[in-house]
């Protein structure tokens, strides 16, 4: 059921409802990006790079992301 993905027929209506709590706060999560001169920097480095070694930009105008 993709319109209840934590939906579970075999389970009983606690289990179901506190999924269902449980996938509605995971979709509720963002991810911050940091705002400084610094990231920026990196990011418009990596792209730089990524355009330089495939021809074209595999992340356009959005923001890469910083693995740490």
């Amino acid at each position: 059921m993709l319109d209840r993905p934590w939906y579970n027929a075999s389970d009983s209506d606690e289990n179901n409802r506190k999924a269902r709590s449980i996938y509605e706060s995971l979709m509720t999560i963002t991810l911050r990006k940091p705002d400084s001169t610094k990231y920026r920097l990196f990011s418009d480095e990596v792209k730089k790079k990524a355009k330089d070694l495939n021809g074209n930009s595999v992340y356009g105008n959005d923001e890469v992301s910083a693995m740490t």
